[in-house]
């Protein structure tokens, strides 16, 4: 009956047969109904089911829009392989991304590690 009476809960008959405090609870329902409280004020407003038209709430976490490729800053480094052989043959394989000489050309999974085979 409290969560009915925060706004929390609702008076419902199961099968046609009413529990023995329905009474209260509806009263309890009710009394929230008419106060806005819980799910019958704000941003609810009564609307306790997906079809009733009900606004999606927005999502708790706002997640980063991903980075795009093309707008990725020119590397830094002045040190450039033709291709992994010209990597290992330095070296330098595998490569990482943020390394001199790494570049996605290199990467052909895109794992951020390039000539790693």
């Amino acid at each position: 009956m409290e969560a009915a009476r925060a706004g929390a809960g609702r008076s419902y008959v199961y099968g046609g047969v009413p529990v023995t405090r329905h009474p209260e609870i509806a009263a309890a329902e009710a009394e929230a109904r008419a106060e806005l409280r819980g799910l019958w004020g704000p941003p609810c407003n009564g609307a306790t089911s997906a079809s009733s038209g009900a606004a999606t709430p927005a999502p708790l976490l706002q997640l980063p829009a991903s980075p795009d490729a093309a707008a990725a800053p020119p590397p830094t480094s002045t040190v450039y392989y033709d291709n992994c052989r010209a990597a290992r043959a330095a070296g330098a394989a595998p490569l990482r991304a943020g390394q001199p000489g790494y570049r996605p050309g290199l990467d052909g999974d895109g794992d951020g590690v390039a000539c790693e085979s």
